[in-house]
């Protein structure tokens, strides 16, 4: 693992947050200068103690906030009026009287796309998270993986080029975390999605991501950036010697503060 600060190669980055701060009235102070590049195609993981300001970063890449200072860009446009952009969070938020084709194709729904390319579309996400046989089931009748899973594939039925997930998998057991885990990094591979993850898990933020971002707390703030290096993923990775030493070496840095 090495400490990073180079920019990205490309010429337009995915993410870009230049000098964001971000206050919740006089005296809250979410966020502070921060300062962020994200190459297409990148996975990063937004890691830091509670109260740091990880999701409200994460709200402000999607446009759900607009900074007190400071731009936020996707693509080179505003975020505010980014497309392509999809969020999962720790609660699935399935409508619970709609079948999971129905809850899969709301995005298209709203946006008026029309019978049969919807229904094309939702049955393509459908088989990206391996539930096309469940369509005309309703929430209730799945488990707890299986209604994430239909987070996921709702998300994935916009075909969005940059994947927003905030703690996806926290209430989950670690079986079925696991294998969304690797089910999600194969996803974001296949599509060449660009992946940005909020955890407090650091073993899920070493397993998944190409890059930590340590973030520091009061006021929020980037305080350090780590390049994790595992090659491809497998059966194996999350009990090799690369794994946990990696894993050692992002605890030291967050429990140092910066100390060191």
């Amino acid at each position: 693992m090495s400490l990073v600060s180079d920019a990205s190669s490309e010429s337009v980055p995915m993410i870009s947050l230049s000098d964001v701060s971000q206050n919740f009235g006089r005296d809250f102070h979410a966020l502070r200068d921060v300062d962020l590049e994200i190459a297409g195609g990148e996975f990063i993981a937004l890691i830091g103690p509670s109260g740091c300001g990880k999701t409200t970063l994460l709200q402000l890449i999607a446009g759900i906030l607009e900074p007190t200072h400071g731009t936020v860009r996707i693509d080179g446009g505003d975020a505010s009026q980014a497309r392509d952009v999809a969020c999962c969070f720790q609660d699935p938020r399935l409508l619970p009287w709609r079948t999971v084709a129905s809850n899969v194709g709301l995005p298209l729904e709203l946006e008026g796309v029309g019978d049969s390319e919807r229904t094309d579309r939702v049955t393509e996400s459908l088989e990206k998270v391996g539930l096309s046989s469940f369509l005309e089931n309703l929430p209730h009748t799945l488990s707890g993986g299986m209604r994430m899973r239909v987070s996921i594939a709702r998300a994935l039925v916009t075909r969005p080029r940059l994947l927003l997930l905030d703690e996806p998998f926290g209430a989950l057991d670690e079986l079925t975390r696991e294998q969304l885990e690797d089910d999600v990094i194969e996803l974001s591979e296949r599509e060449g999605m660009t992946t940005v993850l909020v955890t407090h898990s650091i073993r899920q933020a070493v397993y998944m991501a190409s890059r930590i971002m340590v973030m520091a707390s009061s006021p929020g703030r980037l305080r350090r950036e780590l390049r994790i290096d595992l090659g491809p993923r497998d059966s194996d990775t999350r009990t090799s010697p690369v794994f946990n030493e990696q894993v050692r070496l992002v605890q030291r840095e967050i429990r140092s503060g910066g100390d060191s």
